[in-house]
C-alpha cells in the first residue's frame, strides 16, 4: 500500500493511461467501483482529468468535495493498493489453454469485486441485505486498474486500487475522511477477502487444485532467466504486445519441459480427480438416504408389533322405533 499526495499523484496514476498498459502490460481500460459513483456522475472507462481532479478533493465541477484534503492533519489524498494473483496462478493462466486462461482472469475480476465490496460493506458496519438506500450509509470511490504482465512482461494476473480520500455521507451530505490507521487495518482484510475469493473460484474452474513447481514460478518471475532476449523489455529489445506475449511465454514454458500439453494434462488429472471425488459423495449420500429409509421402516414395524391388540367391539344393537298414531297415520322415527 502506498499513500498518494498532492505532489505523487500524477506519478502513481499517469502509467495507468498510456498505450504501453494496455498494449505491452496486458492491462484493461480503468472502472469505477463504489456507491459515490452516482452521486459524483462518473462513467466508465476512467478518464485521467477525473481520477486527478478527485485526488486534489474537487468534483468535475470545481468544487470542493472534502474540507481542506491537504491540511497538514490529514495531507493523504487517497491510497494505491495491489491485489496480485500468487504466482502459480498467474502462471497457469498464462499457460492454459484459452477458454481456461479467460475463465482464470475473469476469477481474478470477479476476487477484486468482492475485496472492494466488502471494504465498504464493513465500513457501514450492516448486514449483507442492507442496500445502498439506507440512509446513514457511507460512499467510498475506488479506481481500478487491471492488468496481466508486470513491467518486465513476465506473467502477472494484478489489479491496482487507487482509494479517494474521501467519505460521502448519503442524505445530510456529509463528508469526512479516512486516517492511515483505519485505511491499514481495512487492507489487510481487503488481501484476505481477495485471495480466499480467487483461490475457491479458480479451484472451482480447474476442477481441483493444481501444482505448479515452484522452480517454473521462479523462472517466469525471475529477471536473468527470463528466457527468449525477445520476451524482456528490460534488455533494450522491442516489447512484446497482446498475444505475442503469450505465445513468448508458452516458448519459455516449452524450452524448460512444461508446454500447453503438459498444462492441458494436468487440467484433466484434475478434473479426472474431481470426478472421482462427485462419485463417491454421491454413492456416500445415497447410502445414507438408504440406511435412514431402513432404519425408518424397520422402526415402523417394531412400533406396529409392539401395540397391543384391540379387542373386537360388541355390536349395539338399535335403538327402538318410536311409533305414533296421528289420526290415522303412522310415523316411524
Amino acid at each position: 500500500m502506498r499513500s498518494i499526495y498532492e505532489t505523487e499523484r500524477d506519478r502513481h496514476c499517469r502509467a495507468f493511461f498510456r498505450p504501453e498498459f494496455i498494449s505491452q502490460r496486458l492491462g484493461k481500460p480503468g472502472s469505477w467501483q463504489g456507491s459515490a459513483i452516482d452521486r459524483l456522475g462518473l462513467r466508465n472507462p476512467i478518464q485521467a482529468e477525473d481520477l486527478a481532479t478527485l485526488l486534489q478533493g474537487r468534483t468535475r465541477e470545481g468544487e470542493r468535495l472534502v474540507r481542506d484534503p491537504l491540511s497538514e492533519t490529514n495531507p493523504v489524498t487517497g491510497w494505491r493498493f495491489n491485489l496480485t494473483a500468487e504466482a502459480p496462478v498467474s502462471v497457469l493462466w498464462a499457460l492454459a489453454p484459452p477458454v481456461v486462461s479467460a475463465r482464470i482472469r475473469l476469477a481474478h475480476n470477479e476476487a477484486v469485486q468482492a475485496a472492494v465490496t466488502d471494504f465498504e460493506r464493513t465500513l457501514n458496519r450492516r448486514p449483507w441485505y442492507a442496500t445502498s438506500q439506507v440512509p446513514e450509509r457511507q460512499r467510498t470511490l475506488f479506481a481500478k486498474f487491471s492488468s496481466g504482465a508486470s513491467r518486465q512482461q513476465t506473467p502477472r494476473l494484478e489489479t491496482s486500487l487507487v482509494l479517494c480520500n474521501f467519505i460521502i455521507q448519503r442524505g445530510n451530505g456529509g463528508l469526512s475522511s479516512f486516517t492511515q490507521e483505519e485505511v491499514n487495518r481495512r487492507e489487510r482484510r481487503l488481501q484476505s477477502v481477495y485471495k480466499r475469493t480467487l483461490e475457491t473460484r479458480v479451484s472451482w474452474i480447474v476442477g481441483g487444485k493444481i501444482h505448479i513447481p515452484n522452480e517454473l514460478c521462479q523462472r517466469f518471475l525471475s529477471r536473468s532467466d527470463a528466457g527468449p532476449a525477445k520476451t524482456n523489455s528490460m534488455d533494450g529489445s522491442r516489447p512484446l504486445r497482446g498475444q505475442q506475449l503469450f505465445e513468448a511465454w508458452q516458448e519459455q514454458a516449452r524450452g524448460w519441459g512444461w508446454g500447453p500439453m503438459k498444462v492441458a494434462a494436468l487440467l484433466r488429472d484434475a478434473q479426472e480427480q474431481t470426478n472421482v471425488r462427485n462419485m463417491v459423495r454421491d454413492y456416500g449420500t445415497v447410502a445414507r438416504l438408504g440406511r435412514l429409509w431402513i432404519h425408518q421402516r424397520v422402526q415402523a414395524a417394531k412400533g406396529d408389533a409392539e401395540q397391543p391388540e384391540k379387542a373386537p367391539q360388541a355390536k349395539q344393537p338399535e335403538p327402538a322405533k318410536k311409533v305414533e298414531r296421528d289420526q290415522g297415520m303412522t310415523h316411524s322415527y
